[in-house]
């Protein structure tokens, strides 16, 4: 198999899944609304993400967008900053909790 593209991005399904379910009905609807994604809830709930829609996703709900870069790179120098990868929700609520 040849390498993919360096724009191309891989999303593990149940990453999407868990962040589109988060995201208000009215959310999607303004998406929609706005053209980012073809949209309609139908008898089976059907709704259609571009890859920059499902990226967009992840990065509002702190998920890390996986690339497919190579074991090398992924590896690499662990100071190296992952402008992906950024604290949980959950672990900045719990923060911000302690402060008050």
């Amino acid at each position: 198999m040849s390498q993919l593209p360096d724009h191309f991005r891989v999303f593990k399904p149940q990453e999407v899944a868990a962040a589109i379910r988060m995201l208000p009905e009215s959310t999607l609807r303004k998406m929609a609304r706005e053209g980012k994604i073809p949209f309609h809830l139908g008898p089976k709930n059907s709704v259609w993400f571009t890859l920059d829609d499902i990226e967009e996703i992840l990065r509002t709900f702190h998920q890390p967008v996986r690339t497919n870069e190579s074991l090398e790179q992924l590896v690499g120098d662990s100071q190296e900053v992952n402008p992906f990868r950024t604290t949980s929700r959950s672990s900045s609520t719990r923060r911000i909790r302690a402060k008050a």
